[in-house]
């Protein structure tokens, strides 16, 4: 079996999730199977930009993370080669991730104070005067700053794990 394949398997075991009921809560949460490995793959022990495990939105970002990642391998090509395309096209991977409904917006913003940040940094770097707008450049720095942690945690595990030179 080729690496590539060997890749495409592993990330498709661990990018397995299943929802679970917050106790004492109508929320719910998604999880990952095999949380453990996940976690210590893509947390970032340092600060809140990996998988974080008071930030349900970090679970769901990676998930979409994982799941992009996997729709652009193809057993054929070269793993370089691909990380390399992924690199390039985040940004679409990220926009594609940001919401578009206000209701969404205001509840990721509401989810977490330290959302706050993002928004002070959108504000401060645009000349915007629509806070639809101001929200959605909000998140999207968020998933920005998750997205390129989970990229540095997957190019660390698969230079590990699979010897690669990414």
């Amino acid at each position: 079996m080729n690496k590539t394949k060997q890749i495409i398997q592993e990330f498709e075991r661990l990018n397995k999730t299943k929802t679970i009921k917050i106790d004492g809560t109508d929320r719910k949460r998604l999880i990952f199977i095999n949380s453990d490995e996940v976690f210590k793959i893509f947390s970032n022990c340092n600060d809140e930009r990996g998988l974080n495990p008071f930030n349900d939105y970090s679970y769901n970002w990676l998930n979409e993370f994982l799941c992009d990642f996997l729709d652009s391998i193809n057993e054929e090509d070269n793993i370089n080669d691909i990380m390399r395309d992924f690199e390039d096209n985040i940004n679409e991977k990220i926009d594609g991730t940001t919401d578009i409904y206000t209701s969404n917006l205001t509840a990721w913003l509401n989810h977490n104070n330290s959302n706050v940040y993002y928004l002070t940094e959108a504000l401060e770097e645009q000349e915007i005067k629509d806070g639809f707008n101001l929200l959605q450049i909000a998140q999207y720095k968020a998933i920005e700053e998750s997205y390129y942690s989970f990229l540095s945690s997957l190019k660390t595990y698969l230079n590990n794990k699979y010897e690669l030179e990414l």
